[in-house]
């Protein structure tokens, strides 16, 4: 099978148990069931590479999510990227996250059907409100849910008549990909520094 269907895989996994918005990637989520071996092994410098990141020290100007053999957790997806041709400093824009683009195809359904809902209503505040209120009820879910840290509707002037315009801004919640962690031993006279 194609690394595509063991993602696939791994994925469906996922929403088993956790929100279609978290990554099916890494230790945790990134299990592909089924999967024994990949034909070829991924190592931690290909990996690099191929997630496009500044440890790689080379650039391929694209982003692809391997099947990693994870130590003691074994083979997992490792990575969350878009396959996206794009330049290491475009790299870490919203859109490149699948975690976020997963939400906001979540998004994208539910102000539609929210939208089928509500149209045809008398075009006042209380149509407004009660759209808002059926659009809003998985924005919570998101914002509790560790998806989103914050949303903001801003209603604006339509230029046609019948019709309601808005914004809505939102403040995803990316995946972690990396830690910069820095350990420090220290004596009472001396302080030695260690970088990890």
């Amino acid at each position: 099978m194609p690394a595509s269907f063991g993602y696939l895989l791994a994925y469906a996994t996922s929403i088993k148990s956790n929100a279609n918005w978290f990554a099916a990637a890494g230790t945790a989520r990134g299990y592909i069931p089924g999967l024994i071996k990949p034909v070829f092994d991924v190592g931690e410098s290909l990996m690099h590479v191929l997630q496009n990141d500044a440890e790689s020290g080379n650039s391929l100007n694209i982003m692809v999510n391997p099947i990693y053999n994870a130590g003691t957790y074994g083979y997992r997806i490792w990575g969350n990227r878009v396959v996206n041709k794009t330049s290491a400093v475009l790299a870490d824009r919203y859109m490149n996250f699948l975690n976020v683009r997963m939400l906001l195809c979540d998004i994208k359904k539910q102000i539609y059907h929210t939208a089928m809902r509500c149209t045809f209503e008398p075009n006042d505040d209380i149509v407004w409100i009660n759209f808002k209120t059926l659009a809003n009820s998985l924005l919570d879910r998101m914002k509790s849910g560790r998806g989103i840290s914050w949303y903001k509707w801003t209603k604006e002037v339509a230029e046609q008549k019948a019709t309601i315009k808005a914004t809505l801004t939102i403040q995803p919640i990316e995946a972690v990909e990396s830690f910069d962690i820095n350990i420090i031993l220290t004596d009472d006279e001396a302080t030695i520094e260690e970088v990890v």
